[in-house]
């Protein structure tokens, strides 16, 4: 679900690494060299033509996986089963999946992929965040998801002082030698 390529913006081709899934519904892009997407208003993250945005990317690939780790932004996506393989639940057992960004909601078509799933929302550290969480929480209750919460970086701070904000920066964390004293996937039944 890990892809380079290269991708047009602002008159040129940039290296750029890439986030789908078997549906191909959704795609997005960011830059390798960390830089912004000029041609659509400096954003970190962008749409390859022709997609659907708000498509969970990761949604395809749930299938009998019994919990869903849902995050927002593509390096979240990316350290989900990082995430996952550190606290000692199996790979096999988690399906990361990552909407593209607080402002969207998960389409109708794709909330049935989540019926009957134990879903873990890692809920970025600002007020959209938290929003966007709440929005997903209702609709993935209302599509039959076993059961819904979240985990919550408020307070949490990084070994440079700066705060934990999201699933990639605790990832950030991981030590052999200072074991975290939380788990983000603890406590979630099989």
């Amino acid at each position: 679900m890990l892809w380079h390529g290269m991708v047009w913006d602002d008159g040129r081709e940039w290296p750029a690494w890439l986030v789908t899934d078997s549906s191909r519904r959704n795609a997005q892009a960011r830059r390798l060299d960390g830089g912004l997407w000029h041609g659509i208003g400096d954003k970190k993250a962008k749409s390859l033509p022709g997609v659907e945005a708000s498509w969970p990317i990761g949604a395809a690939e749930i299938g009998e996986r019994p919990l869903v780790l849902l995050c927002e932004g593509q390096p979240d996506f990316c350290a989900a089963l990082l995430v996952a393989w550190w606290e000692g639940v199996a790979v096999g057992d988690v399906a990361p999946v990552c909407m593209a960004g607080t402002g969207h909601s998960i389409p109708a078509d794709a909330l049935p992929l989540f019926a009957g799933k134990h879903i873990r929302i890692a809920i970025h550290d600002d007020a959209a965040g938290r929003e966007a969480a709440q929005r997903w929480a209702d609709q993935l209750y209302l599509a039959g998801a076993k059961s819904v919460d979240g985990f919550d970086f408020a307070g949490m701070t990084r070994h440079d002082g700066r705060t934990v904000g999201d699933l990639a920066d605790f990832a950030t964390l991981f030590d052999e030698e200072a074991p975290l004293a939380v788990r983000v996937l603890g406590g979630l039944p099989a």
